[in-house]
């Protein structure tokens, strides 16, 4: 299918980082961009040899023993949110590459029954292969060393399914409603030998600052690498929305708050937790004290976080 991407997510693309973060605000074409980037980044990881630290030899995933060849998984918070990605996945995904099999267990092109989408495990095996069914070549002139795709999609409300396996490419959408547990363990499967380890992590900003993605988005901002970096725009970055539709997310500022509104559309993080307490930083006129004052008198205030906020301690 067509895709023109914007100056914003043509940023995003030509992006060599390992892990990009992205906080856009709703509307503003974040998971179009993101199934582009799991498309682009496959294709790219097909072409390219198995390579070991301390080892000159390059290897087919089949020589390195690496299965799937390209492992590859989407997560959400929800499995109802799963569902965006999953039928852009089913519009956009050519469908000669669409296995209907296992194909480690049956690689003839068109085995099976049905569609190569399994809606009931979500999942979709895909092949290197043309539409006559034969192998695509590499670079090389010989078979792609990575051919072969398993694509899952998963969901973060049952945080110990994360793990236990080692992934080239992982997306996770909606990051803001996804807890620290889920990031905890789906941050792992990054470092895995033989992996590429890439990943685009998006998202709006979420109500704290102190959320993971937050910091995250936070840490790559302000000091970005070849390991990270970050990525924001607006809903009015989107050159798809009408005039019309524009006019009628200005007219949302009548009727939301205005840190809802500015967090929804225009990716701006509140300072505080729910933006209850604004500004405080400018209001701040004290210094910080790194020992006691002697013989001064001191109160500590102690707010515990018992589910998604930090617990906070603080002595004054």
């Amino acid at each position: 299918m067509p895709y023109t991407p914007h100056e914003h997510q043509l940023k995003l693309h030509k992006s060599k980082a390992k892990v990009k973060w992205n906080q856009t605000g709703r509307r503003g074409g974040k998971t179009r961009s993101a199934l582009e980037e799991d498309l682009a980044v496959i294709e790219s990881l097909s072409h390219k040899y198995v390579e070991f630290p301390n080892d000159p030899n390059k290897q087919t995933a089949e020589e390195a023993r690496l299965v799937p060849a390209i492992h590859v998984w989407t997560v959400a918070p929800t499995k109802a949110q799963m569902y965006q990605v999953w039928n852009e996945m089913q519009a956009f995904i050519p469908e000669h590459l669409v296995s209907k099999t296992n194909p480690y267990r049956d690689n003839k092109l068109g085995g099976g029954r049905g569609s190569g989408f399994k809606e009931d495990a979500l999942h979709v095996w895909l092949t290197f292969k043309d539409r006559n069914g034969r192998w695509l070549r590499g670079r090389d002139g010989k078979q792609r060393p990575r051919p072969v795709v398993f694509w899952e999609l998963k969901s973060a409300d049952n945080p110990e399914s994360l793990q236990s396996v080692g992934l080239d490419f992982l997306h996770v959408t909606e990051a803001q409603e996804i807890a620290e547990i889920g990031w905890n363990k789906l941050r792992p499967t990054l470092s895995s030998p033989g992996r590429a380890g890439r990943a685009l992590i998006e998202g709006i900003p979420p109500v704290s600052p102190s959320h993971w993605f937050a910091r995250n988005f936070k840490r790559a901002k302000a000091s970005p690498n070849s390991r990270r970096e970050s990525f924001s725009w607006t809903a009015f970055d989107n050159p798809l929305l009408t005039e019309d539709q524009k006019e009628e997310i200005r007219e949302d500022k009548e009727t939301m708050m205005e840190d809802d509104w500015n967090r929804l559309y225009m990716a701006i993080q509140p300072e505080g937790v729910g933006a209850f307490f604004r500004k405080v930083d400018k209001a701040a006129i004290a210094t910080q004290l790194l020992r006691p004052k002697p013989n001064a008198e001191y109160v500590a205030g102690l707010d515990l976080g018992r589910s998604n906020d930090a617990t906070v301690l603080i002595i004054k």
